[in-house]
């Protein structure tokens, strides 16, 4: 059996004998599905993928070493795979969304990215040993998996907005943050998120910012990264939050200059 063939084997049996993903499918295809459980699916279908993937590619490398062409043989049919079964999913999460708002909108699924998998593959084959990289390519591939959800409603938050829908995002700093993050902090309508090439979604290693998404009407709205409905008082009060946490920290920084001279 070739080693691609063995990790979509390997990936299929443990997504159909894990409960946790069964039970999340059962609940999306009845129609009670959210983003949220989309994204706990993803991330589980992620994790399976990855390590159905790391354990081939570790039997497969040569003193450490593998080519890019047996990496990407690797690779290609469970990323693909995973790929679908994710894009049904939010799919349906989407549809249920769309209609419970009275949409009459078929959801957007977003397309296989596959330079993500050609860049894999290149990582996998310049690593100075592939048995360093396990940990690292699980988390890759579960981060790719995940990804396919945010796609998901990045595509359609802008088919929506084509429509004339106003959907909002609110970026929120948390306190000593990075500068980046610090400086994407604010409110966005939707021109204003593709003006700045969607980097209001983007998110580093370890990055605790919140993403929250206004649908436009109502008085909630919806995390983007972990899609929960939050409300609107809520949003307000993390606001004041992180505005008294700055001016603490300036005051702190003043009495350090009076006392030591530094800041």
């Amino acid at each position: 059996m070739d080693a691609g063939k063995a990790a979509l084997d390997a990936y299929r049996a443990a997504v159909k004998s894990d409960k946790r993903i069964q039970a999340l499918q059962t609940a999306i295809d009845g129609g009670r599905g959210t983003y949220a459980m989309a994204g706990a699916l993803a991330s589980r279908t992620g994790r399976v993928a990855g390590k159905a993937i790391t354990n081939q590619i570790k039997t497969a490398a040569v003193d450490g070493h593998l080519e890019k062409a047996a990496a990407a043989a690797i690779l290609q049919p469970t990323m693909v795979e995973n790929h679908r079964a994710v894009s049904a999913m939010v799919g349906a999460v989407q549809k249920t969304i769309n209609k419970k708002a009275g949409l009459g909108l078929a959801p957007l699924i977003p397309g296989l990215n596959q330079d993500r998998i050609d860049g894999l593959a290149d990582e996998i084959a310049n690593a100075v040993d592939v048995l360093d990289l396990s940990q690292v390519l699980v988390s890759q591939i579960e981060n790719a998996s995940m990804s396919i959800v945010d796609d998901c409603a990045a595509e359609n938050m802008e088919f929506q907005h084509g429509v004339g829908r106003h959907p909002k995002i609110i970026r929120i700093a948390e306190p000593k943050c990075c500068q980046w993050c610090e400086d994407l902090a604010g409110e966005y309508d939707y021109a204003q998120v593709k003006q700045t090439g969607n980097d209001v979604y983007r998110r580093h290693e370890n990055c605790r910012c919140i993403v929250e998404f206004d649908p436009g009407s109502g008085s909630s709205m919806q995390n983007a990264h972990s899609k929960r409905m939050v409300d609107r008082s809520t949003i307000e009060r993390r606001k004041a939050d992180q505005a008294r946490y700055a001016e603490d920290a300036e005051v702190r920084k003043q009495n350090r200059k009076q006392r030591y001279g530094t800041s």
